[in-house]
């Protein structure tokens, strides 16, 4: 059985991915991220997600994370308030 399972098992790995929406920094070559249970960036996925934001284009923006957040957050709510 063991064998089977690995002998098929590439070919459920592959996906076509050719009709999905990639968003526009989808070409750099790294993700960048920000762990706000460490306040640090980290250069591709490497904690988990719930401890981290992202991802973001550039190391910058991910740095910018906390202040890209509450100025989401300030913007949601301006809009809620005027409804």
């Amino acid at each position: 059985m063991a064998e089977c399972v690995a002998r098929h098992a590439p070919s459920l790995l592959t996906v076509d991915l050719s009709g999905i929406d990639k968003p526009e920094y989808a070409g750099a070559m790294t993700d960048w991220w920000y762990n706000h249970k460490t306040g640090e960036v980290e250069e591709g996925a490497q904690s988990l997600g719930s401890d981290r934001d992202g991802p973001y284009a550039t190391r910058e923006d991910a740095a910018r994370a906390p202040e890209i957040a509450a100025e989401r957050a300030r913007k949601w709510a301006a809009e809620e308030n005027s409804d």
